[in-house]
């Protein structure tokens, strides 16, 4: 997924975002393995995001 790229990169604003097409492609087109591994890269972005909060306090 392009995501990760822009996850490699630090642009973490454009991850997001095509991580959220990439899910209303695989929406569109029905493609259930597609839907869940954009599910879990979103998913995970926001746990690990959600640490490094923790742990910066």
């Amino acid at each position: 997924m392009l995501g990760n790229t822009y996850e490699m990169r630090g642009d973490y604003a454009r991850m997001l975002d095509s991580y959220y097409r990439s899910l209303k492609v695989a929406d569109s087109i029905g493609d259930n393995r597609l839907i869940a591994k954009a599910n879990y890269n979103i998913a995970l972005f926001y746990k690990q995001e959600g640490t490094m909060k923790r742990r910066s306090r």
